[in-house]
């Protein structure tokens, strides 16, 4: 399943005939960001899913007597160019073509600030991933051998995470020490059902396990807000839902790694 977010958008349709184009036809895999939507409507631009007209711009058509042109049809083949776009020149305003040092890559040869949020949400994903691997050598020193193997679960889940970003690919996969979204939720939202305890704040009497699992916590839900932040259209939706919803999922799976170590389940 691919994501079409509005800067995907305005790279596909660079080069087209705003003016002309009538409609804009993509596959029903294809997820289309709110903010994508919007720049289609706002250049007045019909969006058809599976042929099925959503989202009724209203520009006036057009009777030139000749076969209708700007009109593009997306299909899922061509939506994925989205995580494998084609060379863009966008190095042309760059003595000998080199990319300053100030830029990165966003997409392919799309090139940003390294200020910008996304290239930030991704510093702060690496950052994560580099702190659950010093945890994994706290756990091993602690003979905390199951958690390791958690923590361990938690990092790939960073990292794929990471990668449906860079890809623009939709991230279904919720699933933490065998446990769905739902049971995730659950269990963190209520502890006294699951480890007969009830919710609390860590201390240094809780052990150096419990108060560096709460660390991790503290640090996904700081990594969510990057996300929140990146992620956030002119009219305060957000373009990645999936994303921010995984990065909430992972805050509980600590939280419920920190009652699995009070109950005594990695002993």
């Amino acid at each position: 399943m691919s994501v079409l977010t509005e800067s995907a958008l305005r790279i596909l349709l660079k080069d087209a005939d705003l003016e002309a184009m009538q409609e804009y036809s993509v596959d029903s895999g294809v997820i289309v960001t709110p903010s994508a939507r919007s720049w289609l409507l706002e250049n007045k631009i019909d969006l058809v899913v599976n042929g099925k007209c959503i989202s009724r711009a209203g520009k006036p058509k057009r009777d030139t007597g000749k076969p209708q042109r700007g009109v593009r049809k997306s299909s899922e083949t061509e939506a994925l160019e989205i995580t494998t776009p084609p060379r863009y020149k966008l190095l042309a305003d760059c003595p000998d073509g080199v990319k300053p040092e100030h830029m990165t890559a966003l997409r392919g040869t799309t090139l940003v600030c390294k200020t910008h949020a996304i290239i930030g949400l991704r510093g702060k994903l690496d950052s994560l991933i580099a702190r659950i691997i010093e945890a994994q050598l706290i756990f091993k020193r602690l003979g905390l051998i199951k958690g390791i193997d958690d923590l361990g679960e938690t990092a790939d889940y960073v990292r794929k995470l990471m990668r449906a970003e860079v890809h623009g690919e939709q991230f279904d996969s919720v699933c933490l020490f065998g446990m769905d979204d739902t049971e995730l939720r659950d269990r963190s939202h209520k502890p006294k059902k699951y480890y007969d305890m009830p919710h609390f704040f860590a201390s240094v009497e809780d052990g150096e396990a419990v108060v560096l699992l709460n660390s991790l916590r503290t640090a996904s839900r700081e990594v969510e807000l990057e996300a929140c932040r990146a992620f956030e259209t002119k009219d305060g939706e957000s373009e990645r839902l999936d994303i921010i919803r995984a990065l909430n999922r992972l805050s509980s799976a600590y939280y419920v790694m920190m009652f699995k170590i009070k109950a005594g389940e990695y002993e």
